[in-house]
């Protein structure tokens, strides 16, 4: 995955669309951490960016004790409208774990659908299982 020096430490998504990568600056997000003891809050908002930051500064890490599990709730990717995303999950080193929600949407004004989703760090390589469901191919 390619590096962005503006998001350091940041798990980011990209969409595909029109048969390529979509990366003018056309997505918009907030994400939204909290440590386990709730004591501290961290969010980041995403306006028109070239990609949409998932977690927020240092919720995820290189190290081997850092880990990130969430689900992502793509709504009508197949329609010709805005691609709105929410996700939901939980990352950090073994403890206190972060608690990571966010919303976000993609739209550059023409008229089309979903047809892949990528996801990178800014730093390193993701290393684990995706799964995708609800998705059939025609």
């Amino acid at each position: 995955f390619p590096s962005h020096d503006n998001h350091p430490d940041y798990m980011w998504m990209r969409i595909q669309a029109a048969g390529s990568w979509q990366t003018g600056e056309n997505y918009y997000g907030f994400s939204w951490v909290s440590g386990s003891t709730a004591t501290t809050f961290t969010s980041q908002t995403t306006n028109a960016q070239n990609l949409i930051q998932m977690t927020a500064s240092n919720s995820v890490g290189s190290a081997s004790d850092y880990a990130l599990a969430f689900n992502l709730q793509i709504y009508h990717p197949s329609s010709t409208r805005n691609k709105i995303f929410t996700w939901e999950g939980g990352g950090g080193s073994t403890s206190p774990l972060n608690v990571i929600t966010g919303s976000g949407s993609w739209n550059d004004g023409n008229a089309y659908t979903m047809t892949g989703i990528r996801f990178g760090m800014n730093q390193g390589l993701i290393y684990g299982t995706f799964r995708l469901y609800g998705i059939k191919k025609s």
